[in-house]
């Protein structure tokens, strides 16, 4: 199975990045701390998985 790119919302993306910069960089940035966010979530999970583990 090949995946296609949806050129239209791809050259829409480009578009907006190219005349809202400020825009699309704090999209950006909150989408990196989301990710973060989510990262920390997941650690944090697991270091008590393996806490409870050790009861």
């Amino acid at each position: 199975m090949v995946l296609q790119p949806d050129m239209g919302n791809l050259t829409q993306a480009v578009v907006d990045v190219l005349n809202h910069p400020e825009a699309a960089l704090k999209r950006a940035v909150a989408g990196r701390e989301l990710l973060w966010d989510v990262h920390s979530i997941d650690e944090s999970g697991r270091r008590l998985s393996s806490l409870l583990a050790t009861i």
